[in-house]
């Protein structure tokens, strides 16, 4: 029989960056090799993910509904991101062990 693998990440995210000010509550969650989670901003701005996670990569779509500090409007903006994932090298395990 096949274990089945679940993980839930809940998150709390705060940024102040000049006259930007949130925060962002949200949760992804993991069930074997399907990944996804959702969000929600200071401003009531909604966000949300879906995605595959394997060995050595991973694919995931991400959308969100903010308006924008430049033209004061709201838009959906979408984002796909490809990682490859490996063994840290050497070098790398030191500076992940410092």
């Amino acid at each position: 029989s096949r274990k089945e693998n679940v993980s839930l990440s809940p998150y709390f995210v705060y940024q102040k960056n000049e006259k930007l000010s949130e925060a962002w509550l949200g949760a992804n969650i993991r069930w074997n090799w399907f990944t996804m989670g959702g969000s929600i901003s200071s401003n009531l701005e909604p966000a949300a993910s879906v995605g595959l996670k394997f060995d050595h990569f991973a694919l995931s779509y991400n959308a969100d509904y903010v308006e924008s500090t430049m033209t004061g409007q709201r838009s959906l903006s979408h984002q796909v991101t490809l990682r490859f994932v490996s063994k840290p090298s050497r070098f790398g395990r030191r500076l992940l062990n410092l």
